[in-house]
């Protein structure tokens, strides 16, 4: 069986020999840092580092060009169990047998106002329990891992909750607009979630509440410039 491995960017991305950018998921752990590797099929690695990101065992550097790449991105909302609704991302990169990664802005923390991205592979489009979403296609598909990049280079990936803890639905039309402006998904798209978002308050306003709430990007977000899309095409 063929691996193919999948490394997500948090903090920092790395060169590999040939000069083609390979993307890393890092964690901290006591002031130690791990490198978590996911591949698309097959068990979880976790690779220990030293302090200073230097290996104890040697990388396996996949380059951006060879990574899965999806065509669909797909808004969806949850029940939560308590009344409301939670907003996540699916990118789909498989339609036979469908398979996406999930990407979910996660509270956490003492008073769960804390914004968490995970990443997780799932074997189907979008999940089942969804009462409520949108699925915009791709001009061009994206590799997985820019995707990941790109949260963490406009400053995507620090989010704070809104009091309460509501604004995932915020964190992702946020996401959406950037995808947007770098030119991978129609420049209507805004407006017809939004035209969406204001269909389902009239008939659940509590639910879908308008004006939307809005969390905060720790640190503010970085603007889009001409140009920028070419960092993350595949």
């Amino acid at each position: 069986m063929q691996f193919i491995f999948l490394f997500i960017p948090v903090d920092y991305a790395r060169l590999n020999a040939n000069g083609a950018r390979s993307m890393w998921r890092t964690l901290n752990f006591g002031g130690r840092r791990r490198a978590i590797a996911r591949p698309v099929y097959g068990p979880r690695y976790q690779i220990a580092t030293r302090r200073g990101g230097q290996p104890l065992v040697p990388l396996y550097h996949t380059p951006t060009l060879r990574q899965p790449r999806f065509f669909s991105f797909y808004m969806s909302g949850c029940p939560t169990g308590q009344g409301g609704v939670h907003w996540r991302l699916f990118l789909q990169y498989s339609m036979n047998p469908a398979k996406s990664l999930r990407v979910d802005c996660k509270p956490t923390g003492s008073d769960f106002r804390t914004g968490l991205v995970t990443y997780d592979f799932v074997e189907y489009a979008y999940s089942a329990k969804s009462v409520a979403g949108m699925c915009f296609q791709l001009s061009h598909p994206m590799a997985l891992a820019s995707f990941g990049h790109m949260l963490v280079y406009y400053n995507l990936h620090k989010y704070q909750y809104a009091p309460g803890v509501f604004g995932c639905r915020y964190w992702c039309q946020m996401v959406l607009e950037y995808m947007i402006a770098l030119g991978f998904i129609a420049a209507d798209s805004k407006e017809r979630f939004e035209g969406y978002i204001a269909s389902m308050n009239r008939q659940q306003p509590q639910i879908f509440p308008l004006p939307i709430i809005k969390g905060s990007f720790i640190g503010g977000l970085r603007f889009v410039r001409p140009g920028d899309n070419r960092l993350f095409l595949s």
